[in-house]
């Protein structure tokens, strides 16, 4: 009779075992939303249960981690640890600043050696042209020269 009192209005003893909460609600397998029963959702469901505890382990083990790694050190300490870890980072992005810019010199100067290398094949090129010209210059030269000689005689 007391219990009576407890129970929501509109509910009979020994009615639904559905929670005040989820009163008036229909579930997922219900409205052919997933569910374990409801078909090709529950394999989602399934799958996405085991993830969670597998998230649930990795935080554990993460904190057994940190736990035992873990370093306490009184403000001085972390005052020199985190001028260190400071450095450390603008040592790193200056570094990175020089890899970068040395690429670039690099690949600048390998396009200047291109140019050259360029230039001169240009130039071999002249002056296999003008070699060609002498020589043909010479012949010419030397026929002439034993036309002349042939003439006078």
């Amino acid at each position: 009779m007391a219990s009576d009192y407890l129970r929501p209005p509109g509910r009979k003893k020994g009615g639904d075992h559905t929670p005040p909460a989820q009163a008036g609600r229909s579930t997922m397998t219900e409205k052919g939303g997933g569910g374990i029963e409801g078909g090709g959702g529950g394999e989602r469901w399934k799958a996405a249960i085991v993830n969670l505890s597998e998230m649930g382990t990795n935080v554990e083990s993460l904190q057994k981690i940190l736990v035992k790694k873990a370093v306490f050190a009184d403000e001085e300490t972390f005052a020199k640890a985190s001028l260190t870890s400071e450095q450390a980072r603008t040592i790193k992005i200056i570094w990175v600043g020089f890899a970068l810019d040395s690429d670039s010199c690099i690949f600048l100067s390998v396009e200047v050696f291109k140019l050259h290398m360029e230039e001169l094949r240009f130039q071999k090129e002249e002056i296999s042209k003008k070699q060609s010209e002498i020589k043909v210059l010479e012949a010419t030269v030397l026929t002439l020269s034993r036309n002349d000689t042939s003439a006078e005689d």
